[in-house]
């Protein structure tokens, strides 16, 4: 009985420790709406405690601390102010520190970094700011000046991450070893800033970039902030069937922008249109042919908040190579919507050159390579999926073709078959055990010199037969390999260090002569094929059109909308 008696007793024990634990659990303090405190000295030891309650709660409800606020970073946040006693970092309660004065200065032109302040409690800090300098009952508020300090926190650190990282998700063809900081150098971050207590300004800087690019990028970009409104303008519908309804829109947006007068009226004639669309087309930039066509509705549609996110997308793009410490003193730069070959050395231009690249169906890939020898005269082996999906309907059609496209047919042991004699009718995607290759001449589409550089996609730069088409303003017309204009100045580039046993004059005398060598030359020069589709050109942003459409992916995934 006693035994069963004590057992009870125990039970009861456990039984009571229990509820009393579920009671100190439901009673978890849950973070003030508002508490003001009338004595100035017990202000900072309230508002401590506001910050205490905030980040326990904020940890246990993945980083809200009420309905309308929520840490990014709440583990991170609780490791810095515990340390400090959940004293505050930036606000000195009922006054800003000038730290804090600067880190919001900062916030408020994020955009000149290429940042959204509202990526960073923006809005919210402004309008608590705005509260707390009324003067009135709101600057006694220890819950007002606890968030403040809380989100300018969280602020930094997500300036700092996407400063120095970007907002691009990581691929292959990223250089940066490091795609985060870890908490320890966050805390040894605003060790630092706090140390100073004057400004973060210079930490910001020291985190970004010093590429020639990047920084002309972001010094074009400043310029266009200056200048710009963020004006919504009249969207033009294009195609639009209804052609009154288009030439409305269409003079609407022109009068907007002030490209023609407000009193102007729809022109009487076409010449007279043709005439606007000219003057239009010039003031953009474009081709003046005086056709309302694609491009041109294009551009007018293209507002100046699509603008900023272009840019900032391109500025995240330079955060995913190496800074200019880490990037070679000598590299080749190509830009495929940029439609350009660059030569560096030394962060000097040595010189540039026109280039047509992959259209959409056959993209050209973004890659890092180096440069390893060039063929003058170059045999081309053509790819299977051009075979399979170009060449072989046309060569069932007529065998003919090939003769007159300066192919050949190769079996296993390049011998060279009589294509006449060959079932083609049999021939497929599955089952087509031939080469075939282009003889060299200038009628080959590799044209009189192929450059090489070791990558697993099989492209590679080269001249081409058809070199009318470097005059077109848009140049995605490859099957992925990149055709280069100005490959004279390229070939002498690569061999200028080995003039002796490569002199230019006979470089030129074996091409002028059809004859076909291959140049090794004594340093590899490192290639990057890059997608960038905004320069930084003499102060002001210079745009490329999207040709296989990663901007509008990225913009969809991993940008917000909001300006504010």
């Amino acid at each position: 009985m006693g035994l069963l008696q004590n057992g009870r007793a125990r039970g009861f024990v456990v039984v009571g420790f229990m509820l009393v634990q579920a009671c100190q659990g439901s009673h978890r303090e849950v973070p003030k709406k508002r508490e003001i405190v009338e004595q100035p000295r017990e202000l900072s030891a309230r508002t401590s405690d506001n910050i205490r309650v905030a980040l326990r709660y904020a940890g246990d409800n993945d980083g809200k601390i009420n309905d309308s606020v929520r840490l990014d970073h709440p583990d991170l946040l609780q490791a810095w102010y515990e340390g400090h006693a959940y004293s505050t970092t930036w606000v000195h309660p009922p006054a800003f520190s000038p730290l804090a004065d600067s880190l919001y200065a900062f916030l408020q032109k994020g955009m000149y970094a290429g940042l959204y302040p509202s990526d960073y409690h923006g809005k919210q800090l402004a309008d608590i700011r705005t509260r707390l300098q009324r003067n009135t009952f709101d600057d006694k508020d220890a819950v007002l000046w606890s968030l403040e300090d809380l989100l300018l926190t969280d602020a930094f650190v997500g300036i700092t991450h996407d400063l120095a990282f970007g907002r691009l998700p990581r691929d292959t063809t990223t250089l940066r070893k490091d795609s985060a900081f870890t908490k320890d150098q966050y805390l040894n971050f605003l060790r630092h800033v706090c140390a100073d207590e004057k400004t973060v300004a210079g930490f910001f800087d020291s985190l970004q970039p010093a590429l020639r690019g990047y920084v002309e990028l972001k010094e074009a970009l400043g310029r266009f902030l200056d200048s710009t409104q963020f004006r919504v303008y009249t969207h033009i519908d294009y195609p639009d069937p209804d052609t009154l309804n288009f030439f409305r829109q269409m003079l609407t947006r022109l009068k907007e922008e002030g490209l023609v007068p407000d009193s102007a009226a729809a022109p009487d004639d076409s010449l007279a249109w043709v005439k606007v669309i000219k003057a239009v087309q010039k003031a953009k930039g474009l081709k003046a042919d005086g056709i309302a066509g694609p491009m041109l509705i294009k551009t007018l549609n293209l507002t100046d908040a699509d603008r900023f996110k272009t840019a900032a997308i391109n500025l995240d793009r330079y955060k995913l190579l190496p800074d200019s410490s880490g990037m070679p003193k000598e590299y080749i730069w190509v830009n495929l919507p940029g439609f350009y070959l660059q030569v560096w050395r030394n962060d000097s231009l040595q010189f540039q050159s026109k280039v047509i690249v992959g259209h959409l169906a056959t993209r050209t890939p973004v890659l890092t390579s180096k440069l390893t020898n060039f063929i003058t005269y170059p045999v081309w082996t053509v790819p299977e999926s051009i075979i399979f999906k170009e060449m072989l309907p046309k060569i069932k059609k007529n065998v003919g073709y090939l003769t007159a496209q300066n192919l050949v047919v190769v079996n296993d042991r390049d011998s060279v078959l009589n294509p006449f004699t060959l079932p083609w009718a049999r021939f497929n995607k599955l089952y087509f055990p031939y080469r075939i290759r282009q003889l060299e001449g200038n009628d080959n589409s590799l044209g009189v010199i192929k450059f090489n550089f070791p990558n697993k996609y099989s492209v590679y730069l080269h001249d081409t037969n058809e070199r009318d088409l470097f005059s077109n303003v848009s140049r995605a017309l490859s099957h992925g390999c990149v055709r280069v204009q100005d490959w004279r100045s390229l070939a002498g580039y690569l061999v200028r260090m080995d003039s002796v046993r490569y002199p230019m004059d006979t470089i030129k005398a074996w091409i002028a002569h059809s004859v076909k060598h291959t140049v090794y030359f004594r340093d590899h020069v490192p290639l990057f094929l890059r997608y960038f589709t905004c320069d930084g050109k003499d102060g002001r942003l210079v745009f490329y059109d999207d040709i296989y459409g990663d901007d509008k992916y990225l913009a969809g995934h991993f940008f917000q909308e909001s300006l504010h």
